[in-house]
């Protein structure tokens, strides 16, 4: 009985239109080149100015620093770039790469895969694509990042 009355409320719902959505993933495509060269500037801007500064993603940082005191420094990469269509704003994932395996940054373990978002917006006065960033903490310093960043396997 109980397993009915549930049915019954999910066919319910269903038919109101109030059901989830797909994920927002299943709706992300890879931009057209022009748009992705854009977006791998202003991702690769806020690494490096995170990375340099140390202003809102400290796993990000660390992945961007890690392995640098190695006599040839790794190849860094933005990979798998997917974002939801936008005229203004546009929510991307893509994951970062850094080739050599894991190492370390002040002595300190870091992965060498990322799984990142960030959602990024055009600029009214010149069409730039840039992502937003975060005022100074409560300690102040620097503007803080706004990509998410967790480690992949």
């Amino acid at each position: 009985m109980i397993r009915t009355i549930n049915l019954i409320a999910f066919a319910s719902i269903l038919a109101s239109g109030c059901a989830l959505s797909p994920a927002p993933q299943a709706q992300m495509a890879p931009p057209e080149k022009e748009l992705a060269e854009q977006l791998h500037g202003a991702i690769w801007s806020d690494l490096f100015s995170n990375a340099f500064i140390g202003n809102g993603n400290e796993l990000a940082a660390l992945w961007y620093n890690a392995g640098s005191d190695r006599p040839k420094e790794p190849l860094l990469r933005i990979e798998n770039l997917v974002c939801s269509k936008g005229s203004a704003r546009v929510r991307c994932r893509f994951g970062l790469f850094r080739e050599g395996g894991a190492a370390t940054y002040l002595g300190e373990p870091a992965p060498d895969r990322l799984s990142c978002g960030a959602t990024f917006h055009r600029s009214r006065s010149d069409g730039r694509w840039f992502i937003p960033r975060k005022p100074p903490g409560p300690d102040g310093g620097h503007t803080r990042i706004t990509i998410k960043c967790e480690p992949r396997t």
